[in-house]
């Protein structure tokens, strides 16, 4: 026998040894393997559906889109004139702010005098004296009608 050949079949054997006392030394006491049962399947029921019935909810839920449609479009008409109406108000305000920052200048004085040196008849009598100075920036509309 050649020398590879001898090599070659002492491997074998020695792989077979191996493999048989692996075989020998595993776990034969343990219980087989249960089958998986088998599940019987259950046919499909039919059902009979009208269609009208169908038609009615398939229309009715499109109606409802139709009126949550025509709700949001309202609420957007509603928040687009409260915009207009924020927006004129706030141009009112500023309006308001500038007449409040104008100037106002405003001067008054005032003097009395009693004359009591006078003679009976005459001697509660007196003089009031007045002066008023206004300057002012400021131009408020008249509610009077024709100015």
């Amino acid at each position: 026998m050649s020398r590879k050949f001898a090599i070659a079949l002492s491997l074998s054997f020695l792989l077979h040894i191996v493999l048989a006392a692996v075989l020998l030394m595993g776990d034969f006491d343990s219980e087989p393997k249960v089958a998986p049962k088998v599940v019987q399947v259950q046919t499909i029921q039919a059902t009979i559906v009208d269609k009208s019935k169908i038609e009615a909810q398939v229309n009715k839920i499109k109606q409802k889109k139709l009126d949550d449609a025509q709700q949001l479009k309202d609420l957007e008409q509603q928040v687009a004139s409260a915009r207009v109406k924020r927006a004129k108000e706030e141009k009112r305000i500023k309006a308001l702010e500038r007449q409040r920052k104008k100037k106002l200048l405003c001067i008054e004085i005032g003097y009395t005098q009693t004359f009591t040196f006078l003679p009976d008849m005459w001697k509660g009598l007196g003089a009031n004296i007045n002066f008023s100075y206004t300057e002012s920036e400021i131009e408020r509309p008249s509610n009077v009608p024709g100015e």
